[in-house]
């Protein structure tokens, strides 16, 4: 069987980011969990979290650990390649709460995609590699599995 690997190349013009009201709920979360998820549907249905498995989640409460991951992610797309893989099977999420407003945040390292939502807001970014080991160190630190990242 041949299989084929679709690049897709972003236009320049574009801006990559998040949007403010993202950033602005991040950084000032009371809740903040840095959840790994499975994207393989489990016997055919859909998972419970955008349709994806939770493996488990790491509350973070310190605002400094909070910050260390914001920071880690805003670099990663900051310096996010231009071209990006289409697959979208994300093992990283950050779910956060400042009270008022929930965000969702869902990282496939893989394709070097990511997707967020909150009420009124959705989109996607591009994203390079780097938060991936940070994220993995704040997971295992809590004793979260990891997804296998090939089946």
């Amino acid at each position: 069987m041949l299989w084929a690997l679709l690049v897709l190349q972003t236009p320049e013009p574009e801006r990559n980011a998040l949007p403010d009201r993202i950033l602005e709920v991040l950084r000032r979360a009371r809740s903040f969990d840095l959840v790994s998820v499975d994207p393989v549907q489990v016997q055919g249905k859909p998972g419970p979290y955008f349709g994806l498995r939770v493996l488990g989640k790491a509350r973070i409460g310190p605002k400094a650990d909070q910050a260390t991951l914001v920071r880690a992610l805003s670099k990663g797309i900051k310096d996010a390649p231009r071209d990006v893989y289409l697959c979208f099977s994300p093992r990283h999420a950050i779910h956060a709460s400042d009270g008022k407003t929930t965000v969702d945040v869902l990282v496939c390292f893989e394709c070097l995609n990511g997707r967020y939502e909150s009420p009124g807001l959705r989109g996607s970014f591009r994203i390079n590699t780097y938060p991936e080991p940070v994220f993995n160190a704040f997971l295992k630190a809590a004793g979260v599995p990891l997804a296998p990242k090939e089946r």
